[in-house]
């Protein structure tokens, strides 16, 4: 019989990204292989998936669990800035409307203002 190991916490800490803001578990039945905690740990979001390769090879009997966490402020960083933008250029158009709306009303309104002056 042949008996292979395997160094679980290196294999993870090797094909896992090591961006620092994101935190990473790796757990066997529950029990923690791998963590490496994110920098920032308030307001976390985390989400847990099993590992298998889909053949249901031997990844699948080993029911392994990966869990990420990443900041809150960080996941959602792209949809704020959007938003942010969005309303600038809102705000901007607006100003813009109102100031062509009041040339407007200046150029209409000062032939009939002027007649209004003839005939009285």
């Amino acid at each position: 019989a042949l008996v292979v190991t395997y160094d679980m916490a290196a294999v993870t800490k090797r094909v896992l990204p090591s961006d620092t803001l994101i935190g990473h578990r790796v757990l066997a039945d529950g029990k923690p292989l791998y963590t490496r905690l994110p920098t920032q740990d308030s307001d976390l979001i985390t989400m847990r998936q099993p590992i298998s390769d889909g053949t249901g090879g031997f990844l699948t009997g080993l029911q392994l669990e990966l869990e990420v966490s990443v900041p809150r402020q960080h996941y959602l960083q792209p949809a704020t800035n959007a938003v942010l933008d969005v309303a600038v250029l809102g705000l901007l158009l607006t100003l813009v409307a109102i100031g062509i709306a009041y040339a407007l009303g200046i150029t209409i309104s000062r032939p009939i203002l002027l007649l209004r002056q003839r005939v009285a």
